[in-house]
């Protein structure tokens, strides 16, 4: 889960301060297209959130487990 607006900023001792927030999130946004990971932004209020997020977990679920071919040497 990234930053954004609309959630606002939790502070912690791991997080940078609110500013990075827009950066970081197009940062990891940028990455994850960049290496073809899937990955899905959820909007809205908190209901519509969680819904959005829970039926994308079905799919995921729904498509089984895929596991990669062992790597070279480990065969």
């Amino acid at each position: 889960m990234s930053w954004t607006e609309a959630l606002g900023f939790a502070t912690g001792a791991l997080r940078d301060g609110p500013e990075r927030g827009p950066w970081m999130t197009r940062r990891f946004r940028a990455e994850l297209e960049a290496t073809g990971r899937r990955h899905l932004s959820v909007r809205g209020d908190r209901r519509e959130r969680l819904a959005t997020a829970a039926a994308a977990v079905d799919e995921l679920r729904a498509e089984g487990r895929r596991f990669a071919g062992p790597l070279p040497g480990n065969r």
